[in-house]
């Protein structure tokens, strides 16, 4: 019994961070923190959004298939990676490192390359870029402190807030 209660923690803690973490980006994207708002290219660790002639209704449905790709992603690899462990150690910041660094942040850091790499309204930039920095900022946070995200419950409050003022819905239930 206690072995099913701690995977069932585990992974509803996994959950959390994965919703978190999309949803800190967005938040951090908002202002939230130092000011890096601006877009950021992959040499510089600055996120840069490609720009275009594309209607919003047509990005967000890429935007939104994009997180649930990531989402299940994620939850693939986490299934597996509970499955391997057998029965849990009591080695949970080792575990927490090992999901945050394996599964959770490859995750995500693909999301963001997806999403800077699908065309966006000209006019949205910003607003994708906040929400992909945020994201950024919290997976950044989780990777320096793995432990803390796993058990947060709003990991990705920021990055979510500005995925809902986005109308990225899909997106908010993954961060969230």
């Amino acid at each position: 019994m206690r072995n099913s209660q701690s995977r069932t923690f585990e992974y509803n803690a996994a959950m959390r961070a994965v919703t978190a973490a999309l949803f800190v980006v967005a938040l951090a994207a908002a202002g939230c923190g130092d000011s890096e708002d601006t877009p950021v290219g992959a040499n510089d660790n600055r996120i840069v959004v490609e720009a275009g002639p594309v209607a919003k209704a047509e990005f967000v449905e890429q935007a939104n298939k994009i997180c649930q790709d990531t989402k299940n992603r994620f939850l693939r690899e986490y299934a597996a990676f509970l499955k391997s462990q057998g029965s849990p150690s009591g080695d949970q910041e080792g575990q927490a490192t090992t999901v945050v660094g394996t599964m959770l942040i490859p995750a995500y850091e693909g999301l963001i390359q997806e999403m800077t790499s699908t065309v966006a309204p000209s006019a949205d930039t910003d607003e994708i870029t906040a929400f992909l920095t945020a994201l950024k900022r919290e997976l950044d946070f989780a990777e320096q402190h793995p432990t803390k995200a796993l058990a947060s419950r709003d990991l990705f409050r920021q990055a979510s807030d500005r995925a809902a003022a986005y109308g990225l819905a899909v997106c908010v239930e993954t961060l969230g």
